[in-house]
């Protein structure tokens, strides 16, 4: 765990153009959560727990979302450097280092947020840790320039770069841990002479090199640091996230007969024991027993399955809804505020509404 002395700045005011969408790009959901607020959860699962969050005008959803951590508005949206900076200039009393993160990259884990915490303590002259990762379609990644002892020399946008420097498969993440006896100078001195005519945060190392500060690099899983910023890297981020969640149930304890056909919410708890059987969608705030069993095509959200119970084959299964031990919903059952009592039946085609049904009870077809 990383101590107290270190802020995360997380950079959300982009718009999310290329998403062509009507919500700010930080409140698209993975796995049924906001990818701010999935971020937010690894940041504080390292330990680190002063954390500001910069946005853009009109960003009220935003603002809800991350509440009660702090936000700063960027009131003019000029670039990640110039956006950390107005976050620096407003924080009253700056801990000892300073993480910036884009709230697009919010799939990274704990472990990788705390190898990068723990990157400036092995060195006390490096002020700037840089988070990398190699990949083999880098695409718009910015790419990181080494120099011939393979230290970090500069990082360049993808947008700015020579085919030669495109060749490049060593990216930057966007994250980087900067100490903050230095960050506001080199912040102050970035300027926005490239061809967006923004303020590139990227452009940090250079200056720093200028200036004899010491920077180094760590590399991080490439999985773990996709950038969204379109619809199709959205859905490759979930695919990527879908699995940790796949590979996590099975670890603690359920069956998957086909994983890649199961889908989790970022929420779901699993007893152990749990079969689940494939094409079955899990929905927010479900939690299922053990020794439950769940048939193919059930769809499940706002539930409590308790243990040795059967869901499924075709079952809909909706919030504020209860199904005590040893309860059976069948195939083409429909619950919905419903509280159905320890070994209740509802075998098939049904629809049972704000109702209670109790200890033992069967209910037919066609009800």
């Amino acid at each position: 765990m990383l101590d107290h002395e270190t802020t995360a700045i997380i950079l959300a005011a982009g718009l999310g153009t290329r998403m062509k969408s009507s919500r700010p790009k930080a409140m698209h959901s993975i796995a049924g959560r906001p990818m701010i607020n999935l971020l937010i959860s690894s940041i504080l699962d390292a330990g680190i727990e002063d954390i500001v969050t910069v946005i853009g005008k009109g960003m009220e959803e935003v603002q809800n979302t991350v509440f009660p951590y702090k936000t700063i508005i960027q009131e003019k949206r000029l670039g990640t450097g110039h956006a950390a900076l107005e976050a620096v200039k407003k924080i009253k009393n700056l801990n000892k280092n300073i993480m910036v993160f884009n709230c697009d990259t919010p799939i990274i884990s704990a472990q990788t947020i705390q190898d990068l915490g723990h990157a400036l303590k092995h060195d006390p002259d490096t002020k700037i840790a840089i988070l990398g990762f190699r990949s083999a379609n880098p695409g718009v990644y910015g790419r990181l320039l080494l120099n011939s002892e393979g230290g970090i020399e500069r990082i360049i946008e993808a947008k700015d770069a020579s085919p030669n420097e495109l060749s490049i498969n060593l990216c930057s993440a966007g994250i980087m841990n900067i100490s903050s006896d230095v960050i506001l100078n080199l912040l102050k001195k970035i300027k926005n002479n490239n061809s967006q005519n923004e303020f590139y945060l990227s452009d940090i190392v250079k200056i720093a090199k200028s200036y004899g500060i010491k920077c180094c690099m760590i590399e991080g899983p490439e999985s773990q640091l996709l950038g969204i910023n379109s619809r199709s890297e959205l859905a490759e981020a979930e695919l990527v996230f879908q699995k940790q969640l796949r590979t996590k149930a099975m670890a603690e304890g359920a069956t998957l007969i086909d994983p890649q056909t199961v889908w989790f919410n970022w929420d779901t708890k699993l007893g152990r024991d749990v079969m689940i059987e494939p094409n079955v969608f899990f929905g927010p705030d479900v939690e299922v027993g053990n020794n439950v069993e769940i048939r193919s095509f059930s769809y499940i959200a706002g539930t409590k399955v308790g243990n040795n119970s059967t869901i499924g084959p075709f079952a809909r299964l909706r919030p504020e809804s209860t199904i005590k031990e040893g309860g059976r919903i069948g195939n083409f059952v429909e619950i919905k505020n419903a509280n159905i009592g320890e070994n209740a039946k509802l075998n098939h085609l049904s629809y049972v509404g704000d109702a209670t049904v109790g200890t033992r009870g069967n209910i037919g077809a066609g009800t």
